[in-house]
């Protein structure tokens, strides 16, 4: 299994920043962007090291990317609406993040370390959204190949 676990409450991808010089506009990431990209990728070289995780070198085959985001619990949780979070009756729906966002910033972070080629490799993606019931908000991605024997 090729699981790499970035710690810190997730981080989804927000919209590009524009300026204009001399009538060209160009567009920029956010500082917050690049700053969880590298921890994206610092977390990465540091798993790898660890032999937790490995670059996928195989630049033809497909790939299947699952992504579980663990939300910290927002402080003005009441204790009733704690004990629903810890069974699973509520999720996190609000203001933290839209899947797609979440997926966007992991997969163009780890896209030239964990596996060569460009992100248009992953052609099966799955994400979640989940509150950190143990209180470490983190996100944990699994790379693989696909397997199209299936």
């Amino acid at each position: 299994m090729n699981r790499l676990i970035v710690d810190g409450q997730p981080h989804p991808m927000q919209r590009p920043r524009f300026s204009s010089r001399g009538g060209i506009v160009h567009t920029y990431p956010t500082l917050k962007d690049k700053r969880y990209k590298k921890d994206i990728q610092d977390a990465f070289e540091e798993q790898k090291e660890q032999g937790k995780v490995i670059t996928l070198e195989d630049t033809e085959k497909p790939l299947e990317v699952k992504i579980w985001a663990f939300m910290a619990i927002p402080k003005s949780t009441t204790k009733a609406q704690r004990k629903l979070i810890d069974e699973g009756k509520i999720l996190p729906t609000k203001r933290n993040g839209d899947c797609d966002n979440i997926a966007k910033i992991i997969i163009d972070a780890l896209a030239g370390y964990m596996f060569m080629a460009d992100d248009s490799r992953v052609v099966h993606l799955e994400v979640t959204k989940h509150f950190a019931i143990d209180d470490t908000p983190r996100v944990e991605v699994e790379i693989n190949y696909l397997d199209n024997n299936n």
